[in-house]
Formats: structure tokens, sequence, C-alpha cells
């Protein structure tokens, strides 16, 4: 085990994981309810919301692998390469959620056109200040094989959590269904104060992850002694070193596509939800709650199973429980008549999508940090901020694209066809198994097992040591 990771107590990894919850609440009811809430509240276009949502999320893509690689340079005593990009970040993220949702009543299409996009740019560029320097976080704290999947474990679950609270909390407390709004999704007086308790909860946990790992500070890796000229070729050949190692390049693109289902599930989701299987807002919590519930709960099963096979078998595992729990879902769409009122029908569903939700969420972050240090043997340097920025690029240019497609999809749909249901539901299901598929392919050439990322720590280690020692020599020769 690690020195790094012996130091870091379970009231530090639940420390560090908190500041998930926060940012996963925010995320995942932006990407659940967003397009519902400018087509079936604003009464804008799915295509304009489609395209507006689409270019916040490409500029958060875009600014990830900066704001990680201006985290890798920072020089601080005091807040170290990323503490001060977390709370700065995290304090942007919580006002700025919290305003996105609070669009002033009576004004005309252009204003809350224009509020609703510039809301949801601050959002993206604060929560890129976050997130990237957060992830990098996560990488170095823990040095050891299996801590670094159990630390990505805790950070899993409170991200679960978060996912929980559009699941549970908003369907019960914020869509209760009132006698103008027997479906509370449609009532427009829920959303702003939905976004304040976002941005309540989202400030409370920056401030729980910042001052809970804030002593890890002088122990973690510092930005090499010299700094070279030239930003943004530096900036670049980090970015290229980075896509060179083939291991990344395996775990990021398989990455890639698991997100494009998550996409597809949350812009989705509510629309399928709520018109093909006429749920309440108890019927949506129940399924997504239970869902969320079990991915949480199985965080100690994807510790054990890639323990026992290692990191890759474990993934493509839980991708396959994914895949499982999607044919489910296609089987019960088919029967969606039957299913109306009856969302136990869902159980199998829940079950398998949940545990492999849990697998998929955890394992990709602790292999991605695995490859750091393979790059950090062959480069000397360590760039967890950068690798960790061109992983979120990927998946959330990908995202975007997704997210394009489905504004103009749920226009034509709408438009073309008197029951959009079943279409909206195939779009999610066979785009979501097709997604774990050709994600399964990808990771698939993951090449790095325990052995090789010990051996490579050992060399690591080794190196230093003898920077150390010859450094030592020299001082006492002087």
């Amino acid at each position: 085990m690690g020195k790094g990771t012996a130091s870091v107590s379970v009231l530090g990894k639940m420390a560090y994981g908190a500041g998930n919850l926060g940012f996963g609440a925010a995320f995942q009811v932006l990407g659940a309810y967003a397009m519902f809430f400018a087509t079936d509240i604003l009464g804008i276009s799915g295509i304009m919301a489609g395209w507006a949502i689409g270019i916040g999320t490409i500029w958060d893509a875009v600014i990830d692998p900066v704001t990680g690689h201006i985290s890798d340079i920072t020089r601080s005593k005091r807040f170290g390469r990323r503490h001060a990009y977390l709370l700065f970040g995290g304090i942007g993220m919580s006002i700025s959620i919290a305003l996105f949702w609070c669009v002033p009543a009576g004004w005309e299409f252009a204003a809350k056109f224009s509020w609703f996009f510039i809301w949801m740019m601050l959002f993206r560029t604060f929560s890129a200040v976050f997130s990237t320097p957060y992830n990098a976080l996560g990488a170095e704290l823990c040095e050891d094989y299996n801590e670094r999947t159990a630390l990505q474990g805790y950070k899993t679950a409170f991200f679960v959590l978060g996912l929980l609270f559009p699941s549970i909390v908003v369907t019960t407390i914020f869509f209760r269904p009132t006698p103008a709004y027997v479906q509370g999704q449609f009532n427009p007086d829920a959303y702003p104060q939905i976004g304040i308790a976002l941005g309540i909860l989202a400030l409370a946990l920056t401030l729980v992850c910042f001052a809970g790992t804030l002593k890890h500070i002088k122990r973690l890796p510092k930005p090499a002694e010299t700094r070279e000229k030239g930003y943004f070729g530096k900036l670049y050949g980090s970015l290229l070193a980075a896509m060179k190692n083939k291991d990344f390049r395996h775990v990021a693109f398989g990455y890639l596509f698991i997100n494009i289902a998550s996409a597809l599930v949350a812009g989705l989701g509510i629309y399928v939800f709520t018109y093909a299987f006429k749920m309440t807002n108890l019927e949506i919590a129940f399924v997504f709650g239970g869902l969320f519930i079990i991915a949480v709960c199985s965080q100690p099963l994807w510790w054990l199973i890639s323990r026992k096979l290692d990191k890759k078998p474990a993934l493509l595992t839980a991708m396959a429980a994914c895949l499982f729990g999607m044919a489910c879902f296609l089987v019960i769409l088919f029967i969606r008549e039957e299913a109306i009122g009856k969302p136990y029908l869902f159980l199998p569903f829940m079950l398998a999508a949940g545990a492999g939700v849990g697998g998929v969420l955890t394992l990709p972050h602790s292999m991605v940090a695995d490859t750091i240090d393979k790059t950090e043997l062959e480069t000397g340097e360590r760039k967890d901020g950068t690798f960790f920025g061109c992983l979120t690029f990927l998946y959330k240019f990908s995202q975007a694209v997704a997210m394009i497609a489905m504004g103009v999809l749920i226009d034509v749909i709408k438009q073309s066809s008197k029951d959009a249901s079943l279409p909206l539901g195939l779009v999610l299901c066979i785009g979501c198994m097709l997604s774990f598929f050709i994600a399964a392919a990808v990771v698939a050439g993951y090449k790095l097992k325990k052995s090789d990322v010990e051996e490579i720590q050992k060399k690591i280690a080794s190196r230093k040591e003898a920077v150390k020692n010859g450094v030592g020599q020299v001082a006492e020769g002087e």
C-alpha cells in the first residue's frame, strides 16, 4: 500500500466523495430536466433547446483540458495545485445552477431563451473549473492499485446519491401533484425552488470537500520546478502525451460511449416515463430512485470483483449488466399499455442496470489513474489534470452531439407521430444498447494489469529516490 493511501482515512475519503454529491445533483438535474424545462415549460423548440444545451456542453468539453492543465502547473503553498479551483468553481457553480431555473415569469420568448442560455454557459464554465481539478485530486490522493478503486467507489457512491436528487427529492417534494398539475413536472413554480435547493446543496458540499482534503496538500505531487515558455505549446504537448498513451485511449473512448448512453437516459428518460408509461412523480421516483440506490449498494461488489478479476474484466461485466438491463426495458416498452400503473415490472431493469451503472461510473476513473502512472514513468511528469481534462472533453463533446440530435428528434417525432412514446423509447433503448456494445469493444483493447501498474510504480519510486539521493550528495559535496 502506497504512502498516499495510508494517510487517507475513511472520513477523508468521505469528505472527498462529498464534493461529487453536490456536483452530481446539479449536473444530473440539469441533464434530466433542462430539455423538458425548455420545451414543455418555457415553450422553446426542441431544436433550439438542443442547440443551446449542446453548445454549453461543447464549451464545457473544450475548457476541461485547459482547466486541468492550468491546475497541473499551479503553484500555491496554501492551496496546492487543485484546492483553489475546487473553492472558486464550486461557489460559481452553486450560484449559476440556482439562477438557471429562476427564469422571471412573464418574459418574452427571446428574454427567456437568453436567460436559459447564459446561465447554462456560466454553470458549465464553473463546473469545469471545479470538476477537472477535483477528478485529478482523486487520482493523486491514493497510489495503491486497489485503494484507487476504493476511493473512486466513495466518489461514485456520493455521485449516485446526487443522482437520487432528481430521481427522488425532485419528484416527491418539488413535483408533488396539485389540482392544476396532476403530473407535477409540468408545474412551472417548482423549478425555481429546485434551483435554490441545488445551489445550497452544492455550496455546502463543496466546502466539506475543500476543508476535508486540505490537509493532504503537503504530500501531493508538485508541478515541475521550472516553468516552460509557451503556455499553449505546453498545453498541446501535455494533451499529446495523454493521447499517445494507448491504454488511456481505450479507457477514454470507451467512457465516451458509456456517457452517450447516459446522455440518452438523461435527455429522453423524462419524456418516455411521462408519455409512454404515464408515470406519476412517485412512480418515477420508485424506478430511478431504486436504480441509483442499487448503484450505490453495488460499490463493494465492484471493488471485490476488480480485486478478483482485475479492473478491465470487472468493467466489461458492468457493461454487460447495463446491456441486460436495457434489454429488459425494451421488452417493457413493447407492453407499455399493460405496464401503466405497474412500476414493479421495472425491477429486472432496475437490478441489472443499477448494478451495472455502479461499475461503469467507478472503474474507468480508477483505470485512468493507472494510465497516468505509465506516462509519468515515460516522461517524468505527472499530469493528472490534463488526463482527466482529456477524458471529460471526449465524453462531453459526444454528449453535446447527442443532445443536439435529441432536440431534433424530439421535434420531428412529435410532429410526425400521433404517439411519440414508442419512437422515443426505441431511440432510448437501442441507442443505449449500441453505445454499450461499442464501449465494450473499445475497452477490450486495454492492457494494463495490476502487476504492470505495481511494477511501474516501483520504477517511479526508485527514480525519485535516486534523484533525491543525488541532490543530497550534491548538497554534502558543497
